[in-house]
């Protein structure tokens, strides 16, 4: 009984405080077993007047006011002690001689507890601190005392050296004054998976509580490896008392992600126990690309949104302001309004929902953070609280990023107009002290093909990874982001070892020290048959000069292979990836090149292959249709099936059975061009011919895609065709046996086309005039299918053969 009315007197000391904590210098040690100081706890609280992680401790907060409590916990009667807390903000170590003196007083009896308390008032964001306590058990003065207890990192000891480390003060982006702020890697207490509460980081008395169907955070799932909340379309968080002030203005700012269509309330506010709609609202109206503000009953303003990709929207509300009230959308700013509610009371916070009407239009999808100020943020110190969350969650900014100032002039970590032509899917490591930021690794959350890059190493969270790079580099930040090209390895290289490197290229910027970071990509994004893949930097984007170049290694991380290479980055530099590209006879340009003995989703003889890997590099993969009786078969080179391709393995493609793919494998149309096939006719032909490989676009009436735009075809057992549209060519008397097959097609530009066609190094020439052939577009787009199949099953020129390899 004792302990439980220990608790309640502590949590009946704790009050409200300014949006403020701190980051304590180390964890507590152990309690000392010397006596007599084995009986002593001290510590400060993790943020402004809420309740330490240590088990042993729970802050106290004196009536009336606000800063960061320190407390000693004495466990036998103190009668006639005297306690003193001794801080500085200067950077000087505090001692009895140095620094500000704050008599403590006893807070607490509880039994045999006696809570002796200190206050060390608010700080700036930035403001470096050093405390420590002295315990006289004479009940002398400071000058007499002869104890030193407890500091700002050591904890409780028995003996002591002088110059301890420090906290800091912190605030979202280093901005002061916000009324609510709740982070999901801070102060959420889940029971299972269900999340019971999420602490108010602004004030923990008027903390979130749930609604009877609560979100939900799950270890696995992460945004940026750092942890979110989901809400189901049930659930709601709501403080149970008034935190915005009545008839002011306001900025509300959060990271959401959705898929929802229809409206929905991310974050809103009501009043506590009213009965109308929400007074302010962050609003998702029906259109599902657009983000809107709700205030007073009508939009405020409204932005363009999406679905499915990591959002930071700011609401601000100037009451009564010309263009005072906007949104923005990752920086991006919508219509400015003028907007006056009129007098309208005090109310709480909602985060899913609008409060007390019934939890109408529930948000589905996830909340990682969310930031409420009673005031409308002025330009830079909202980009400060959106830089820091946009680097947190991998979220892509429209506008500059921007470091808490630190009491000096913003720090620009990020410049759109420097970086210009390189601000698609920016994302960065880094640390703010005055905003409790430490990113460690980081990726864009756009999704497609994105680095991953970490200092040092890479683990499955932030929070597991264990580099110490950023312990002596506050305000350090590595920011990247890319052209917005195409990611296949196919634009030709002139760097020695590298003949092919990606399109797409990315721009760093640096400030203060990183030092070496780790980059990673999938190992399944790298397509094609290539060999030394390699991260490549430069101090130019064409990649002319201070080339460098790292090989990169197979390394599986969190169960999930990845290529990677150690780099130390300078600021301005750029880095893209290359290889040296195998092309079939070493000939470049190849477009597809699919081959049995590489990229096959099986090797196990007879086995159905849904899946090959195009080895050009062009993502074209080969996919197999949806009826298993018309997907390919695996062979072996021994196959019993006995077909001989020179001991390699082969695709069965009798009865039906063959490979499609509906991207256009041509950009432009009239495009020259070339098939090759090795195969092997089985069977009867049937009466439209068996087609071996056939480029297309455009459809037949129903599903089937109409194969006649260019197709490499049998006309019968001895006969084979190339046709495109009104002229064809023709080898007759094909062999029976494996042989290679081309068709190659030139001038389409021109008046007279001219084909080549051959068969066993027969060749036929002819010309003429073809109609256009367009390969770019349609319905579907200009694609390749293998034996005349599409996704549905087979078309009318599927027959019987068998092959290696198409190219």
């Amino acid at each position: 009984m004792k302990k439980y009315i220990y608790l309640l007197i502590m949590l009946l000391l704790c009050i409200q405080a300014i949006a403020q904590g701190h980051n304590p210098g180390t964890v507590l040690p152990a309690t000392p077993t010397t006596a007599p100081w084995n009986v002593y706890t001290a510590a400060p609280d993790n943020r402004q007047n809420a309740s330490v992680t240590n088990a042993q401790s729970l802050a106290l907060s004196p009536t009336g006011s606000s800063g960061t409590d320190i407390f000693v916990n004495y466990l036998v009667d103190t009668t006639g002690y005297t306690f003193y807390l001794v801080y500085t903000t200067n950077g000087t170590a505090p001692s009895r001689t140095n620094g500000t003196v704050v008599n403590m007083s006893l807070a607490v009896i509880s039994g045999s507890n006696r809570i002796w308390a200190g206050k060390i008032p608010q700080q700036t964001p930035g403001t470096v601190v050093n405390y420590v306590i002295y315990a006289n058990t004479t009940g002398g003065t400071l000058a007499a005392a002869n104890n030193r207890i407890a500091s700002s990192t050591l904890g409780i000891q028995a003996s002591w050296t002088e110059g301890d480390n420090f906290y800091t003060f912190y605030a979202p982006g280093g901005v002061t004054g916000a009324t609510f702020w709740s982070r999901s890697d801070a102060g959420v207490v889940t029971s299972g998976a269900n999340v019971t509460s999420w602490t108010n980081q602004s004030n923990p008395a008027n903390s979130l509580g749930m609604t009877p169907t609560p979100p939900t955070r799950q270890s696995s799932d992460n945004i940026n490896f750092n942890p979110t909340l989901t809400f189901g379309g049930a659930a709601v968080a709501f403080t149970p008392s008034n935190v915005l002030a009545g008839n002011s203005s306001y900025s509300r700012i959060v990271v959401f992600n959705t898929s929802q269509v229809g409206p929905t309330n991310i974050l809103g506010s009501g009043g506590v126990g009213g009965t109308g709609l929400a007074t302010l609202s962050l609003w998702k109206p029906a259109a599902n690309d657009n983000i809107s503000q709700w205030a007073g009953g009508n939009f405020g303003s409204t932005v363009a949104s999406a679905q499915n990709i990591m959002q930071i929207a700011s609401s601000i509300y100037g009451d009564n302001v010309t263009n005072g009230t906007y949104i923005n959308i990752n920086g991006t700013q919508g219509g400015t309004t003028t907007h006056n509610l009129g007098a309208f009371t005090a109310s709480n916070v909602a985060l899913g929902g609008a409060y007390n009407i019934g939890w109408q239009n529930v948000f589905t999808g996830r909340i990682p953070e969310a930031i409420v100020y009673p005031s409308a943020l002025a330009t830079t110190p909202l980009r400060q609280v959106e830089s820091y969350l946009a680097i947190k969650y991998g979220a892509t900014m429209t506008t500059d990023y921007v470091a808490s100032n630190n009491g000096g002039a913003a720090l620009i970590t990020w410049s759109n107009a420097t970086n210009a032509g390189f601000n698609n899917n920016i994302a960065g490591i880094g640390r703010d002290d005055n905003t409790a930021l430490l990113q460690k690794q980081s990726r864009s959350e756009n999704g497609g093909f994105q680095p991953i890059i970490g200092l040092g190493t890479i683990a499955a969270t932030n929070q597991a990874n264990a580099s110490t790079g950023f312990d002596t580099a506050d305000r350090s930040f590595l920011i990247w982001g890319d052209n917005g090209a195409a990611t296949s390895i196919t634009t030709p290289s002139t760097i020695s070892g590298f003949n092919y490197r990606m399109a797409r290229v990315w721009r760093v910027q640096e400030t203060g020290t990183v030092g070496s970071v780790k980059v990673a990509i999938p190992a399944s994004a790298i397509t094609g048959n290539i060999g030394n893949l390699s991260i490549i930097t430069a101090s130019d984007a064409a990649f002319s000069t201070s080339v460098n170049t790292s090989a990169m290694s197979l390394e599986t991380i969190n169960a999930t292979q990845y290529y990677t290479a150690t780099v130390d980055f300078t600021s301005g530099q750029f880095f893209t990836f290359g290889g040296l590209l195998r092309n079939p006879g070493g000939v470049l340009g190849v477009r597809l090149w699919l081959r049995a003995d590489q990229g096959t989703d099986t090797t196990t003889e007879g086995a159905a292959v849904n899946t090959v890997s195009d080895q050009s590099g062009n993502g074209f993969n080969a996919l197999a249709p949806s009826p298993a009786a018309n997907k390919p078969l695996f062979r072996t080179g021994n196959s019993a099936v006995g077909r001989d391709f020179n001991f390699n393995p082969y695709f069965d493609c009798t009865a039906n059975r063959g490979f499609y793919n509906n991207q256009a494998i041509f950009t432009s149309d009239n495009s020259n061009g070339a098939y090759f096939v090795h195969a092997q006719h089985s069977g009867t032909v049937p009466t439209f011919g068996t087609t071996l490989m056939a480029v297309a676009r455009g459809t037949t009436p129903g599903t089937a895609p109409y194969m006649d735009q260019a197709k490499f075809y049998f006309t019968s057992n001895t006969n084979l065709q190339w046709a495109a549209n009104n002229i064809n060519a023709t080898v007759n008397n094909v062999t029976a046996a494996p042989a290679l097959y081309s068709a190659n097609w030139t001038g389409l530009t021109a008046a007279n086309k001219i084909l080549q066609m051959s068969s066993e190094g027969r060749r036929r020439i002819t010309t003429g005039a073809i109609t256009v052939l367009p390969w770019a577009g349609g319905q579907p787009s200009s694609q390749f299918a293998i034996n005349d199949v599409h996704a549905s099953g087979a078309g009318d020129n599927s027959g019987s053969f068998y092959a290696p390899e198409f190219i």
